[in-house]
């Protein structure tokens, strides 16, 4: 997802930024920054999606049940 995410952005700005503003008197883009953004984000969200959590589940169960068998005493 975050690629196809990604993806459909830089084709936003390939496609629209340029073109579509144009016609906008008190639009202004930087479109250089634009892009620089777009490439930084790419790489941010490109990271999040490798990292995986480490998360105990076992722990988490046990809290859980701690919690939902104190709300029935």
């Amino acid at each position: 997802m975050g690629t196809r995410l990604m993806s459909d952005v830089r084709e936003r700005q390939r496609d629209d930024y340029e073109s579509s503003c144009s016609g906008l008197p008190d639009v202004r883009l930087d479109i250089a920054q634009l892009r620089h953004e777009h490439q930084r984000r790419s790489g941010s969200l490109a990271a999040a999606m490798r990292h995986v959590p480490a998360t105990d589940w076992t722990a988490v169960r046990e809290g859980a049940a701690r919690i939902f068998s104190t709300r029935t005493q």
